[in-house]
């Protein structure tokens, strides 16, 4: 067994608050289980307790806030691109003479187009991504599902029962 220093118990509790076992800590660093259980506990008593996953949790918000930022700039960004394109269309489409027939003005503006129109899709793409809060919840709401079919499922196989036991009952009775 090692000493069990400051710095040692610092990583050791970073570890843990991240979600880490502490059995497991216990042998990477060569340290009594129980001496870690006492640390947590004295930590516990004076208020600053050892939960473990914590910073997880806290580093996953920070993504997700992160995330709704990082996609808003895309969209931001992308909307000002697509307006830059559609102000040097409507420059062109201005400035060309009517009556002039030019294969050169047309094929810049089929291809402002395009560009726009990529644009605007690009965004679309961007909006209906789920975020990763957005698909932990979708993700949540398929487990309660699949939980409540499995509880149905446990229901009716006790009522079945049930209805046996309640068979076997009146057909002694009788």
């Amino acid at each position: 067994m090692r000493a069990l220093t400051k710095r040692i118990e610092f990583e050791i509790r970073m570890r843990f608050e991240l979600g880490e076992d502490l059995n497991k800590l216990a042998a990477i660093y060569r340290i009594s289980l129980s001496t870690l259980n006492k640390r947590k506990k004295i930590a516990e008593i004076k208020g600053d307790p050892w939960i473990k996953g914590s910073r997880s949790k806290s580093a996953y918000e920070t993504f997700i806030e992160n995330d709704k930022e990082r996609r808003k700039e895309l969209r931001e960004q992308i909307n000002k691109d697509a307006r830059e394109e559609m102000k040097k269309l409507k420059e062109e489409i201005e400035n060309a003479d009517v009556e002039l027939e030019n294969d050169d003005l047309e094929k810049s503006i089929i291809l402002r187009m395009d560009r726009i129109d990529k644009f605007l899709d690009l965004r679309k793409k961007i909006e209906e991504i789920p975020t990763m809060k957005e698909e932990v919840e979708i993700e949540k709401m398929k487990i309660d599902i699949e939980l409540k079919r499995k509880e149905l499922q446990d229901k009716t196989i006790e009522l079945e029962i049930k209805k046996v036991e309640a068979k076997m009952l009146l057909g002694d009775e009788k």
